[in-house]
């Protein structure tokens, strides 16, 4: 395939603030978006798991081809390859198109520099501190039995790790509240808020999070995501250590 490729994200805020063109010069002027209803495609495939987009393209015959998705498609694309090779591969392409912004680097400088171990967890609306696209709250007695669970299993990990420094990385500031008053573990500056939310606030802060979070996690020991009940199965801190190539594991029940 021979197509020129832009990346076209302006809102909630601009991603060249945090993530600038590194080897591809993906960044697109709203000026020279050119949208033409004879000449133009959209393929809308937000959770399509199933579709090979590579395939849809090939077959498109119009100028402009837009693609709206939040899937990675590489094992679609390549169904023959390893995790591993797949994995590779999405590093490599992720490094080809980003480079962090100078803004994004200070900020990650503030972070602890001392390398540790991480455990991310992802509830989405779960703890009842935090909207989302989703909307299952847990009543306080099921919150305080998980939040008393979720402690164990990192206790459990960290016993074998006593010289190790231990950090905690969230969506819930509840749970980040709780680690800081009752454990001895370890947080990171800032307040989570879900990336696809958009309630038109223009306060850069909360998604800075998102960004710092993840790339604390790319330089980190090791990632551990806690899935225990009806938490969700989040993708994040695993790419994180894809990214780092660092070792990732998932604690269920």
């Amino acid at each position: 395939m021979d197509y020129d490729f832009y990346i076209n994200f302006k809102d909630p805020f601009e991603l060249k603030l945090f993530l600038e063109p590194n080897k591809v010069s993906w960044e697109i002027r709203n000026e020279d978006l050119k949208f033409n209803f004879f000449e133009s495609k959209i393929f809308y495939l937000m959770n399509n798991f199933t579709i090979n987009p590579i395939s849809l393209i090939e077959n498109c015959s119009y100028k402009t081809i837009i693609v709206y998705c939040n899937v990675d498609y590489l094992k679609t694309i390549y169904n023959d390859k390893k995790q591993e090779d797949l994995n590779e591969i999405w590093r490599l392409n992720y490094n080809e198109l980003f480079i962090e912004s100078d803004f994004l680097i200070n900020q990650i400088n503030e972070l602890p520099t001392k390398k540790g171990i991480v455990f991310h967890t992802r509830f989405t609306s779960l703890m009842g501190d935090f909207k989302d696209t989703v909307s299952v709250v847990l009543d306080e007695n099921a919150r305080k039995e998980l939040l008393l669970e979720l402690v164990e299993k990192i206790q459990e990990k960290s016993i074998f790790n006593p010289t190790k420094k231990i950090y905690v990385v969230s969506d819930s500031i509840l749970f980040l509240n709780y680690i800081k008053e009752n454990t001895s573990f370890n947080v990171l500056p800032g307040i989570p808020k879900h990336i696809d939310l958009n309630d038109f606030e223009k306060d850069l802060t909360p998604h800075l999070k998102t960004f710092t979070d993840f790339y604390f996690m790319v330089k980190s020991e090791k990632v551990y995501l806690l899935k225990l009940g009806q938490m969700y199965s989040s993708n994040f801190s695993r790419y994180a250590a894809i990214l780092g190539k660092v070792s990732f594991s998932i604690l269920k029940k």
